[in-house]
């Protein structure tokens, strides 16, 4: 009878094995898809301003990236300072857009893993399926911005509150998770936002269970992360941008597309297929409780919370600021027709057909839009174009601000100098400085020193509408946004003018007539 037991035992003990190798051989070959598909095009992209903009903060050094983030930008400075390390590498567009597509594909990884973790190994590979090639986290999966990052950090702070509620972390369970909600704060102004379900889900699942002493610890496990992360809460109410809005209704309809299509544009394809992926999570929530809580708190609450601190205090409200729900309407997705328990021993039929067409019309959105999506502001070909224009003794008056960074990204090579000295420092900061000690201001190096740059006999500098542009002997090559298009030159006449996408390059030649 022992020998049977035991060759039963072991029986058992081999087919366990064989279904972990079975299901680790294809979760490496979700997440190689997942990095795979992420790559598609990259080669015939260039980066766009905002991509621009993160990649002057971050290309000389650490150090640089902590002062001009703490200077220029709205957002903490954690995702600058890991991409300035990535760029002691390498400046090319395809590097550093390797970098984003790098940390698309741990997300994918993460939630693999984690799902498969907390629901089982079926629930965990479609998660992991459906976030590989889920439109709209693929829209940004090349971006040089935060958002592929934030995808990762959010799964694992889900991951490692999960494993803390479930007392599977061990020892150092809550130094975890308070690091994985630390690093989200740090990557982003509306982190706070963002990490809302994820805390929510876990203070109302310690409700529920009536665990009070639990409840108790975890509550102090936040104010420690609440303590931890309180400057960049500082700056969020100090500063902020004039893009977001106060959500209605369209608000609303337009993001949620956005989220499962990957699509903003509210056509009726598009619309038609976030109301039915609707449909799919909010059935799957009334079969299962436990996942009508899990959807609720990671994939609602923070778009429901955004929308009242949009309404009762500042607009915070972006499509691309809900990003980090993406990873939980994947697994919800996934749940809603595959889970029928860790210990069920298959899915039905129609649980499968369903998922499949689920991810079947993602492919079939994502891949097309892959191959086809181009991506790159106008700054690259004007840059191009001024080579081909340009003589020597030619002045290029390049501006506003930021427009002169992304420009000379360009034109003279990632290395063309400090954006900390090269912005026009308004009344206030003048001001500040004055005020400053000198070895201070000379450590944050906030001067004007490279507002003017010289280059093979050509002159580039930063307009300044309230300064006369420096004397030169050549034409005037004037690039910018399209603001700079009322730009009137004395001496001069507008002999050529080129628009690509929003970028303006003008060139003035000598007025014999001197209007």
């Amino acid at each position: 009878m022992r020998v049977a037991e035991l060759a039963e035992s072991l029986a058992d003990h081999t087919d366990r094995v064989q279904v972990g190798v079975r299901a680790g051989w294809l979760a490496a070959a979700v997440v190689c898809a997942g990095f795979a598909i992420r790559c598609i095009g990259i080669g015939g992209r260039w980066l766009t301003g905002d991509e621009l903009w993160s990649a002057s903060l971050a290309k000389d050094g650490p150090w640089t990236a902590l002062l001009t983030t703490a200077r220029f930008d709205v957002h903490p400075p954690l995702y600058y300072l890991q991409l300035s390390l990535w760029m002691l590498f390498g400046h090319s567009d395809q590097w550093l857009m390797l970098n984003s597509i790098l940390w698309g594909t741990a997300a994918v990884a993460l939630l693999t893993v984690a799902a498969s973790e907390i629901h089982g190994p079926r629930i965990g590979l479609a998660a992991g399926a459906m976030l590989a090639v889920a439109p709209a986290a693929l829209n940004y999966g090349d971006d040089v911005r935060m958002y592929p990052m934030l995808l990762a950090l959010i799964v694992l702070a889900w991951y490692t509150q999960a494993r803390w509620l479930d007392g599977t972390s061990g020892r150092f369970g809550a130094f975890w998770m308070i690091v994985a909600q630390c690093a989200m704060a740090y990557s982003h102004g509306a982190a706070l936002v963002m990490l809302s379900g994820v805390v929510l889900l876990g203070g109302t699942t310690l409700l529920l269970r009536r665990d009070w002493r639990q409840l108790g610890r975890w509550i102090g496990i936040e104010l420690v992360v609440g303590l931890l992360v309180s400057p960049t809460i500082i700056v969020a109410l100090m500063r902020g941008v004039n893009h977001p809005a106060v959500p209605g209704f369209d608000n609303f309809l337009q993001t949620w597309t956005f989220l499962t299509t990957g699509d903003s544009t509210l056509q009726a394809p598009f619309v038609a297929g976030a109301v039915i992926l609707l449909a799919v999570l909010l059935l799957g929530a009334e079969l299962d409780s436990a996942a009508a809580l899990q959807t609720g708190m990671l994939v609602f609450a923070p778009l429901i919370l955004a929308g009242v601190v949009s309404h009762a205090y500042k607009p915070v409200w972006l499509d691309r600021t809900f990003l980090p729900v993406v990873p939980f309407i994947c697994l919800g997705l996934a749940r809603a027709p595959l889970d029928r328990g860790r210990t069920a021993s298959r899915t039905p039929w129609y649980g499968a057909a369903v998922f499949a067409v689920l991810l079947l019309a993602w492919v079939g959105l994502a891949i097309p839009n892959q191959i086809t999506r181009e991506k790159g502001d106008g700054f690259k070909p004007a840059a191009a174009l001024v080579h081909t224009l340009q003589r020597p003794g030619d002045l290029i008056v390049c501006g506003p601000n930021y427009t002169y960074w992304y420009f000379l990204w360009y034109y003279a090579g990632p290395h063309w100098g400090e954006p900390r000295h090269a912005f026009i420092l308004n009344a206030d900061w003048q001001h500040m400085m004055a005020r400053l000690p000198p070895a201070l201001t000379a450590v944050l190096g906030l001067s004007e020193a490279d507002r003017t740059l010289h280059r093979n006999g050509v002159t580039i500098t930063l307009w300044d509408p309230d300064r006369p542009l420096p004397k030169t002997s050549g034409n005037i090559i004037v690039v910018g946004l399209r603001e700079l298009e009322a730009v009137k030159i004395p001496g001069y006449r507008l002999a050529s003018s080129t628009i690509d996408t929003q970028i303006l390059v003008e060139r003035w030649v000598p007025d014999p007539r001197g209007d």
